[in-house]
């Protein structure tokens, strides 16, 4: 903290604003928590971002709405995937995310297999999903 404000976190050897993302995910899931405020004072130059504990709030609050919301949008392990090879073709930018998913997709498939594969958890796999699916970058076979 500096002056009041949240200015830099580690979690799980993830940094910054993202690392409340997996803390976030530790205490949905229930895991007993130990952790550390540390007083240090903290110079100028080590800030990484500012953020009032109400912004924290609030990023939590709105978390917990997507991740109820990307529960509904996650499809069946049943259902089989391809990439559309109009896609391929003519689609739209995708991000490191959606490429390392699109990977998956043509080695798997199966949904179920894609997200027991993902590099990712269930909720980041659905959010690619999704973005993928309003890109059209995929079609759903079975």
């Amino acid at each position: 903290m500096h002056d009041g404000s949240i200015v830099f976190a580690t979690y799980l050897k993830n940094s910054g604003w993202e690392s409340f993302y997996y803390l976030h995910r530790e205490i949905a899931e229930g895991t007993e928590l130990n952790y550390v405020v540390e007083p240090e004072v903290v110079d100028d130059t080590e800030v990484f971002f500012r953020k009032s504990v109400e912004d924290l709030v609030t990023f939590f609050t709105e978390l917990e709405k997507e991740i109820k919301e990307f529960k509904r949008l996650r499809p069946s392990d049943k259902v089989k995937l391809i990439i559309d090879p109009e896609f391929i073709v003519k689609g739209d930018q995708v991000d490191s995310s959606e490429y390392k998913l699109l990977g998956l997709i043509s080695e798997y498939g199966l949904v179920g297999e894609i997200y027991k594969n993902s590099p990712f958890d269930d909720f980041q796999t659905t959010i690619n999903l999704v973005k993928l699916r309003k890109k059209r970058a995929l079609k759903v076979i079975a």
